[in-house]
């Protein structure tokens, strides 16, 4: 087998094993399961799984790094656009964000938040996305220059997160609707810095 062959195979392999874990992760308790069940769903061997992640955690947390690369290239295209920034950025946390925590589920979302203890930060992709369109917020006299690019980037991550941990935090018969939540809430929050 040509080299080239034999990277596109272990590229597949990879893939396929984040494919699975996702899927298994979105629809069973994570205690539920195993490095075993996502070798065998994603059609490879335990020994493939672990050549490419370290065990259950490590495979996680790469799900939810892709997750944070893709919201950032879309952070990205979204600043090419001309105006709109901030409605862009109400429309991020809302739409876009609510909907991969929603798609992943409950138990993913709540087990990475406290049990894991992962979230984005200055150095990942989202981050990046967001401070760039905040940029473009600022420059195009959206926003109030007076504070910083980061500063209203860390202030609505924290708003982020304070309603992620409180939907986390509710009862199965008590969990609000995150995507209205997140609307009205970084709402408030965007007018603080026009």
């Amino acid at each position: 087998m040509s080299r080239i062959r034999q990277q596109e195979k272990a590229w597949r392999s990879r893939e396929a094993l984040l494919a699975a874990a996702e899927s298994l992760f979105a629809e069973k308790a994570i205690a539920d399961v195993g490095v075993r069940e996502i070798a065998a769903e994603a059609g490879v061997t335990t020994g493939t799984f672990y050549h490419y992640f370290t065990g259950k955690d490590d495979i996680l947390d790469k799900v939810y790094r892709n997750h944070d690369e893709d919201m950032g290239k879309l952070l990205h295209e979204w600043a090419q656009e001309p105006g709109g920034y901030c409605d862009r950025i109400q429309k991020f946390f809302a739409e876009n964000l609510a909907g991969s925590i929603l798609e992943d589920g409950r138990e993913f979302t709540c087990y990475r938040v406290f049990q894991m203890r992962k979230h984005s930060s200055d150095k990942d992709s989202l981050y990046a996305g967001m401070q760039g369109l905040i940029r473009k917020a600022v420059d195009a006299g959206e926003f109030r220059g007076d504070v910083s690019v980061k500063e209203i980037n860390d202030y609505l991550f924290v708003v982020f997160r304070g309603v992620l941990y409180e939907w986390c935090l509710c009862a199965p018969e008590t969990v609000f609707p995150l995507a209205e939540r997140l609307d009205r809430l970084i709402g408030y929050a965007l007018k603080s810095f026009q």
